[in-house]
C-alpha cells in the first residue's frame, strides 16, 4: 500500500475570514476551482499545497464548540519569529513558543477559529536572526 499526503482540509465557520487569515498570515497563494470559489479553496506555497479550506454549512455534522479535535497542522518555517509575531497580530494566537531544543525550533499557534497549528523548524532551516530575547 502506497499512501500519499495531500494536504489538510479545514472546515471554517466564516470561510471568507479564515481564507484572508491564511493568505496573509502565511503568504499562501490561492487556488480556486470553477464552481466552487465559495465553497473551497487550496493554498499554496510555491508548487505545494499547505492547507485547503472548506466552507462550513449545517448539512455538516455540527462542530463541537469549543472544538476539542486532535488533529492538527504542522508546518515548518524560515521565518519563525517573524510568523509569530504576524500570527499574534493577524487575529490568530500564540499557544506556546517558540522555543527551542538542541536541533530545532518548535511552538504552536491557532487560527482565529482555534485550530491547532504547530511549527517545527530544524536549526538548519532558520534563515532569519534568532532574536536576543531567545539566545
Amino acid at each position: 500500500m502506497i499512501i500519499k499526503p495531500i494536504n489538510t482540509v479545514i472546515f471554517a465557520e466564516d470561510f471568507q475570514a479564515m481564507v484572508k487569515w491564511y493568505i496573509e498570515t502565511f503568504d499562501l497563494n490561492p487556488i480556486y476551482y470553477e464552481g466552487m470559489e465559495d465553497g473551497y479553496v487550496d493554498l499554496m506555497s510555491g508548487d505545494q499545497c499547505i492547507v485547503g479550506i472548506t466552507a462550513y454549512n449545517e448539512a455538516d455534522k455540527p462542530l463541537h464548540l469549543p472544538r476539542r479535535s486532535a488533529t492538527f497542522m504542522q508546518i515548518s518555517s524560515s521565518h519563525m519569529f517573524t510568523l509569530f509575531q504576524r500570527v499574534a497580530e493577524t487575529g490568530g494566537k500564540v499557544s506556546f513558543g517558540p522555543s527551542k531544543e538542541v536541533e530545532y525550533w518548535y511552538g504552536g499557534l491557532k487560527d482565529p477559529e482555534n485550530n491547532r497549528i504547530w511549527v517545527y523548524t530544524p536549526n538548519e532551516d532558520l534563515v532569519e536572526e534568532i532574536p536576543e530575547v531567545f539566545k
